[in-house]
């Protein structure tokens, strides 16, 4: 096999510098390298029998294709001969090995390279293509370099058209080659788990797995302005670099591998023309380009297993391998699309896997108007489906860089890109449809197939049958809905929702909204309390539409509360601690109840029956006062409703006092008489003789009794009247007497 896939590619970092890198190989290395698996072969053999077969023939099996019959092997005793093999890959009996019936194939696990094996001249028309100034632009929620979403090769084939109808992509596209920069910012969030080959790994297959931290330095390092402090230097003898001069200074280029980054610059460009699709990296290929016939073959079965509906291999080589033929089948028969490179020898002869009949074989072409097809692109009709750019395309380069480059291996990846659109429009696309929708090319000369890529006309006719999804998230079916209330729903399409359109009842809520958040505020009080029908339609360009349908009922409040106090009655005299109550009704429901004293709120309001409060009137001054009690419905009707009371908290003591002159002497029978008032009122006297009651509390006036002086020792005594309110307040009042009744005949003197 021989290297014919990409032919070199200029790398700059996104926001700091540019580089011309050219990939590759002398029939040397590539001799050299195919001596390296000269020992094995793809043996396809029923693998119940496998390890017996494999004995009799001097073969030892090295690992099987999971799920197929299907084995790498080797022959450690004299190497099976090429001429071992007739031209359908079963065994002859040349070379000492007999033919075994048991064995249904075999091939030798040939190199296959994907670099190029001529490099272009580089010259000043090639560095001035990339300097120049660029600036960050948003792509997809990403910061890009503003010359890889802007270049020629996107007006070339119609981007901006052909997404407009078929949008940005669909489906898992996986790209079978060295690798790609996991980090990097333009491809990060599309990429899906692949397998690294080389390495045994599942993952993100990264191509920093076959560079050392040196490398990785070299292309990972400080963030700078754009072509800050830019000079030319001679990387190595196809490499010339447009850097700033600290990263020129640093770099040791023969560090570098020279495929190193194929693999990334390949998704950059399916990522530019379906920026939504998903790429599924599978690093069949080492840094330096060379891989095998068996990894290619994992890869392709890998890719199957594992949901891709198309494969990129940007590769080729000069014979067929039967197996990878046959894996290719299989893929396509289960409505894959493969994509490949027509390879850069520049002249009309096949390469495979991309003359193979159900692969679309990509050749190179200006981004000019007439396209013309590149000097170093293979041709003719039997290989080329169709052309794409491939002249100083810019794509993606490890370490967060952009790179221009040259090859059929970068115009294969915009096919591959396109054929992710059409799986958008129509999840049933596959091989066949592909190529016939695709080769609505634009034509040019015999040797580029149906023309160069042309993506408005392309997707024109592709069948959107796929209706939009959309549904009413608000408000809740069936649920209750009064005032003003959102009506919300969620659409999705394959494509894109073209428009939704919200009814009540069947009659337009507003006009058609034509990007998210699909949503209209209705006023409920446009219509009757009842049952009523939402509904949401969405319409994608092609004409499909899907509805969702939710019930709600309306239950506007259309009347005030009504409410009433019970307690306290109107002109009620209140002192203390008074219990207010009150009862309201509505015809949907009385939100709360909020009670006042003279306007000012007294408590929180209420929010549910019972409707009352404990109101503590000591604070307020005596006299007349205004209790109110004020209703509110959810819809804000209020109704009010007060009542007047008078407020008698009594404040002040009583006063009292004995009507007797203080230290007279007094004998014989005494009326004793106490004088009693209050600002509310005396609830009651109580007279005391040295500190005894002498009767019973007095509860009105006159607060007298008459003392029988006689009852008690001549001496001095205390007479005490206590005078007491409603409110609790208590006065005591005292006069000392002298009782004296020795004296015979003598009368009770008495002041």
């Amino acid at each position: 096999m021989s290297s014919n896939g990409c032919r070199s590619l200029t790398l700059s970092r996104m926001i700091s510098a540019l580089v011309v890198v050219v990939l590759s190989c002398t029939a040397a290395e590539l001799h050299a390298q195919r001596t390296t698996s000269a020992s094995q072969f793809v043996l396809r053999v029923s693998a119940a029998n496998a390890e017996e077969v494999a004995a009799r023939n001097g073969l030892t099996i090295v690992r099987q294709i999971d799920g197929q019959d299907l084995f790498l092997v080797t022959k450690t005793s004299s190497p099976l001969p090429v001429s071992a093999l007739s031209a359908d890959g079963s065994l002859s009996s040349a070379g000492g090995v007999t033919s075994d019936p048991e064995i249904l194939s075999i091939e030798p696990n040939a190199v296959v390279a994907t670099p190029e094996s001529q490099s272009p001249d580089l010259n000043g028309s090639v560095v001035s293509i990339l300097d120049g100034a660029g600036t960050l632009v948003n792509y997809f929620n990403n910061q890009v370099w503003s010359r890889y979403v802007d270049q020629p090769a996107t007006a070339a084939i119609g981007l901006a058209a052909g997404r407009a109808t078929s949008g940005t992509g669909g489906g898992i596209v996986a790209v079978i080659d060295t690798g790609v920069d996991p980090t990097h910012p333009a491809l990060a969030g599309s990429l899906v788990a692949g397998y690294d080959f080389i390495h045994e790994t599942e993952g993100i297959a990264s191509e920093w797995s076959d560079v050392d931290g040196s490398v990785v330095s070299i292309l990972d390092g400080s963030v700078v302005s754009i072509l800050d402090g830019q000079q030319v230097v001679t990387v190595n003898g196809s490499t010339v670099a447009i850097l700033d001069q600290a990263t020129a200074s640093a770099i040791d280029t023969s560090l570098l591998p020279r495929s190193f980054g194929h693999g990334t610059m390949v998704a950059g460009l399916i990522h530019l023309v379906a920026p939504t699709a998903r790429i599924m990296p599978l690093k069949a290929f080492q840094a330096d380009g060379t891989s095998t016939v068996f990894d290619v073959v994992r890869a392709i079965y890998y890719a199957m297993d594992h949901g891709a509906r198309v494969i990129n291999m940007s590769f080729s080589a000069s014979t067929a391998s039967p197996e990878i033929t046959r894996a290719i089948n299989i893929a396509t028969n289960r409505g894959i699309i493969c994509v490949a490179s027509a390879g850069n020898l520049g002249a009309e002869t096949l390469v495979y896997p991309g003359a193979l009949r159900n692969v679309l074989g990509v050749g190179s072409t200006t981004s000019t108007m007439p396209p013309i097809r590149s000097s170093f692109s293979n041709y003719g009709d039997s290989l080329v489906s169709l052309g794409a750019p491939g002249e100083a395309v810019i794509t993606t380069y490890p370490g967060g860089h952009y790179a221009a480059a040259w090859g059929t291996s970068f115009s294969a990846p915009l096919v591959a890109g396109s054929a992710s659109l059409l799986l958008q429009v129509d999840p049933t696309v596959d091989q066949q449809k592909a190529a016939d929708l695709l080769g609505k090319a634009q034509f040019m000369d015999a040797g580029m197939g149906r023309g160069r890529l042309n993506l408005a006309e392309a997707v024109q006719t592709v069948h959107d049958a796929i209706p939009p999804t959309v549904t009413l998230t608000a408000p809740t079916s069936g649920g209750s809905v009064f005032g003003s209330v959102l009506v919300s729903a969620n659409a999705y399409d394959n494509v894109a929702v073209s428009s939704v359109q919200l009814q009540l009842d069947g009659n337009a809520i507003g006009p058609e909204i034509t990007s998210a958040p699909f949503e209209r505020s209705w006023n409920t009080a446009s219509v009757s309390n009842g049952n009523h029908v939402l509904t949401a339609i969405a319409h994608d360009a092609a004409g499909n539409v899907s509805s969702s349908v939710i019930n709600v009922t309306v239950t506007n409040d259309t009347e005030a509360p009504a409410i009433a106090l019970t307690t306290p009655v109107d002109s009620t005299v209140v002192t203390g601690t008074v219990a207010v109550l009150a009862s309201a009704t509505d015809d949907i429901g009385v939100a709360g109840v909020q009670f006042t004293v003279d306007g000012q709120p007294a408590g929180p309001e209420v929010d549910a029956a019972p409707y009352q409060l404990v109101w503590n009137t000591w604070d307020l001054a005596n006299g007349s006062h205004t209790i109110s009690a004020r209703a509110r419905d959810a819809a804000g009707h209020v109704a009010e409703t007060s009542v007047s009371i008078v407020v008698t908290n009594d404040h002040v003591p009583p006063t009292v006092a004995i009507e007797l002159i203080p230290g007279v002497t007094v004998s014989g029978m005494l009326p004793i008489v106490a004088t009693a008032s209050d600002d509310i009122g005396v609830a009651g006297v109580q007279l005391l003789l040295d500190g005894s009651p002498m009767s019973g509390e007095l509860a009105g006036a006159p607060y007298e009794l008459v003392w029988d002086t006689a009852q008690v020792a001549n001496g001095n005594h205390v007479l005490t009247a206590i005078a007491r309110d409603a409110a609790g307040h208590q006065t005591t009042a005292s006069v000392a007497v002298t009782v004296d009744n020795t004296g015979i005949g003598n009368d009770l003197l008495t002041q």
